[in-house]
């Protein structure tokens, strides 16, 4: 028969921090998660809602719409209802082959962003 029992200088290597590690990285496995990233969680002391990802203030590509949008925003000043697929439908009709289907989304953001900040005033 063997002996199964640890050997004291091996439970005296075994810190505070490596039960932690331990019992970290059992949680996630019994919570589906991959140990990596609850080894990231636990290196950075904060759990996933502490690691918010901050706002950033590039962009990855120019903004598609800087040619026109002077045009585009006369027409949001003469009729701020318009929608931004309206708009784009028009600018697709005005210059053909400026514009894919996949930037209407921009579109959409950048046309939120100016009536946020220079469109129409509404009392509420």
């Amino acid at each position: 028969m063997t002996n199964d029992k640890i050997p004291l200088t091996t439970l005296s290597l075994i810190d505070d921090s490596s039960i932690l590690y331990f019992f970290f990285i059992i949680s996630a496995m019994k919570a589906g998660k991959n140990r990596r990233t609850a080894s990231k969680y636990l290196e950075h002391g904060q759990l996933p809602s502490g690691l918010a990802p901050k706002n950033r203030k590039w962009r990855n590509r120019a903004n598609p719409f800087n040619e026109h949008w002077p045009e585009i925003e006369q027409w949001l000043k003469i009729s701020p209802e318009l929608e931004a697929k309206f708009i784009f439908e028009q600018l697709c009709e005005k210059y053909p082959e400026t514009y894919q289907e996949g930037q209407v989304r921009t579109l959409q953001r950048h046309i939120k962003q100016w009536k946020a900040i220079e469109g129409p005033k509404t009392m509420c």
